[in-house]
């Protein structure tokens, strides 16, 4: 690695945390979230358009870091809310995990119970914001208990 990359890679660093806390913080209302690309040349920072947000995390990023404002549908702070919400409503116990979209774009909830019923559930009480997943343990059961099924049928004739 070149002094000159090192370099680059610190100033980004140095960016994106600044970004991460302005985003937290100030700007909580439009943040997402934002990555880094590996040589520290370019930072994407996923928000809600509105405000001064772009002007103000400009203000942040050295000039030689390119930054790149991908709109997104909401914002963490409201996503968090939403992911908060989840908790206190009925069926809360056929939750399995909760995480948020990097892009800003969902709640997703991984659930045990019929996947269309929780779905329709969830719009109703949080439109818009959630979307709905089968466990991976039981849709990874489900493949290899069709494919011994299929095999046990194939070796009977």
């Amino acid at each position: 690695m070149t002094p000159t990359g090192t370099s680059a890679e610190a100033e980004a660093s140095s960016a994106s945390a600044a970004i991460r806390e302005y985003g937290l913080a100030a700007g909580r209302a439009q943040y997402v979230s934002h990555q880094v690309d590996p040589a520290g040349r370019s930072i994407t920072v996923y928000r809600v358009r509105g405000g001064d947000f772009d002007a103000a995390v400009r203000r942040l990023v050295p000039i030689e870091i390119r930054l790149r404002f991908l709109d997104a549908a909401h914002s963490r702070a409201e996503l968090a809310n939403a992911r908060q919400r989840l908790w206190t409503l009925p069926h809360a116990e056929q939750i399995r995990s909760v995480s948020i979209r990097w892009d800003g774009s969902a709640v997703v909830l991984v659930v045990v119970d019929d996947v269309a019923a929780a779905q329709a559930r969830y719009d109703r009480a949080l439109p818009g914001l959630v979307v709905v997943e089968a466990r991976r343990e039981e849709q990874r059961w489900g493949r290899v208990a069709g494919e011994a099924r299929r095999s046990s049928h194939e070796l009977e004739h």
